[in-house]
């Protein structure tokens, strides 16, 4: 294969704050156009100059906080109880970081900067493809192993920063082009090496849009050697600089499972690095792959929060998250309110989400006479949330799975509740939107209102039909009126309630106004009528 060099790449140049993509949605494009930035020392790997930088601190926070821009303080005042209910659980979608994001955000970027300094690309003129390949420079690309609590944040961090990086990136140098695919993240709940390598299978097929036939590659073979063999070949074909595996604590890890280590294999032959994510029981299981540990375990990241940092991350996440509120009151933030969820969390970020959606829900079904203080989140945290509390301390997968289900039953109990509400409100709707309704023997007097209100202004047959409505809401005995009378009755309302009601159609009609007369004219004795009575 021949060793492409001396690429003549178009640098950018970028001002302070800017990176690579920025003019890009690179969440609607998987597949966009290499941008290229000098990289001091890397100027003849594509590759890595096809990345963006590392994010400063301040850029960081910038670009990974998520608010919540369905929520309107004005529009939740006019919300039926239900929909409240259905709307916080709007919580789950925000998202502030927390203070590991920042050693996350550090380990990818130099887990994939080091996979590409040991590396080359080497054209094949027999394949015609572009090949990322081992070269022979002494030295490993660097891997890491994130842990942490169920819940505390670990894959959502991970997430925000592989969000800041395109999921595949076009070269084209020399006449030659290939694909880059910086990152291949999957997540396995269950299964072994095999079951591992179609998930990244897919997660390939997603990205170039080839409908199965990666993963069907994979299928046909299934033998964890042939499978494994494939995915080095993947890597290379695809320049994939980093493999992240998340929930890695669910995997079998029996004795006969040695294949697990094929993934050293993989990342020694090929140069990707690694990035395992799990919690902290992980850590033991590890510890039975020598070559696993002696390659990860020096450079790994614990999730926690006992320093005084990572604490003030964690409280700020508290004073955003509480500003959205749907109960009819609003509680302001207090010290004493902050810190009961503080400790009622546990510092968890999955545990505070879930302990203000209930706070909230508890609230929305009946307001506390004394307000929302810190002894009733604390009571409805000591009911609903100490068997997860419990299992959260125990940080096993048994433990992790139970705490999972007790989560989704809690949103789950919320929205069925919201959704019966909901069905009796339509209920009495039904009951009120009978109210006023023509018998079938009047129906047919409202067509004749219609036709001469249409005819005498430009009210639309759905603003009539309603005038009509409220007309016979006020005077229940309507119907049994003349014709013109009714007319009249619905011509009042629409009249007094024009800002309501009357919408003037985008191109007016022209009123004849001798018609009009005539109209009037024929009403007269009947209006004459209406106000003796």
């Amino acid at each position: 294969m021949i060793l492409l060099k001396n690429c003549k790449l178009e640098f950018r140049e970028l001002n302070e704050g800017e990176h690579l993509y920025d003019d890009v949605d690179i969440h609607t494009y998987s597949v966009v156009s290499a941008q290229y930035e000098k990289r001091d020392g890397y100027e003849h790997i594509p590759d890595i100059c096809a990345l963006p930088r590392l994010y400063q601190n301040r850029d960081l926070i910038q670009a990974t906080t998520i608010g919540l821009p369905e929520y309107n303080p004005q529009a939740i005042e006019k919300m039926k109880p239900y929909e409240r209910k259905e709307n916080i659980l709007l919580l789950q979608k925000p998202y502030f970081p927390l203070e590991h994001i920042f050693e996350i955000a550090s380990a990818i970027n130099k887990a994939l900067v080091s996979s590409y300094m040991a590396r080359e690309s080497r054209y094949s003129e027999y394949q015609e493809e572009v090949f990322s390949v081992r070269n022979n420079e002494v030295g490993r690309p660097y891997s890491f192993l994130l842990t942490g609590l169920t819940g505390c944040g670990k894959s959502a961090a991970v997430r925000q920063i592989t969000n800041l990086y395109p999921d595949a990136i076009r070269h084209e140098l020399d006449g030659k082009e290939y694909v880059q695919i910086p990152i291949l993240m999957t997540t396995t709940m269950v299964g072994n090496m095999l079951d591992l390598v179609t998930a990244f299978a897919v997660k390939i097929d997603e990205i170039l849009d080839m409908g199965t036939y990666y993963a069907d590659r994979i299928r046909k073979r299934r033998n964890v050697g042939m499978a494994c063999n494939l995915l080095k070949e993947w890597i290379k074909q695809f320049h994939i600089g980093l493999l992240i595996i998340d929930e890695v604590q669910f995997m079998s890890f029996g004795d006969g499972n040695s294949s697990f280590e094929n993934l050293v294999g993989i990342a020694e032959d090929t140069g990707c690095s690694l990035g395992l994510i799990g919690n902290n029981d992980l850590n033991q299981k590890l510890y039975k792959y020598p070559r696993i540990v002696n390659r990860i375990m020096s450079s790994r990241i614990e999730v926690s929060c006992n320093d005084e940092v990572s604490l003030k991350f964690f409280v700020n996440a508290v004073n955003r998250l509480w500003e959205y509120q749907w109960t009819k009151e609003r509680t302001p933030m207090t010290e004493e309110i902050r810190r009961q969820l503080v400790n009622d969390s546990m510092c968890n970020i999955a545990m505070l989400k879930a302990l203000l959606i209930q706070v909230q829900y508890e609230a929305i079904k009946k307001f506390p006479t004394g307000g929302i203080t810190p002894e009733y989140i604390h009571k409805i945290a000591e009911k609903g949330f100490s068997e997860m509390q419990t299992l959260l301390l125990q940080d096993t997968p048994d433990s992790e799975r139970k705490i999972l289900e007790l989560f989704r039953n809690k949103s789950a109990s919320i929205l069925e509740d919201a959704k019966k509400q909901e069905k009796k409100a339509r209920a009495k709707d039904l009951d009120k939107s009978n109210d006023g309704n023509f018998s079938v023997e009047n129906e047919w007097k409202i067509g004749q209102v219609q036709n001469i209100l249409t005819f005498t202004d430009d009210y639309t047959e759905s603003m009539i039909k309603r005038a009509i409505k409220l007309a016979s809401v006020k005077n229940p005995g309507l119907q049994n009126l003349d014709v013109k009378q009714i007319a009249y009755e619905a011509k009042q309302i629409l009249d007094s309630r024009k800002p309501d009601i009357k919408v003037r159609m985008a191109k007016k009609k022209t009123v004849n106004e001798e018609a009009e007369a005539a109209v009037r004219e024929a009403m007269r004795p009947e209006l004459k009528g209406s106000e003796a009575v």
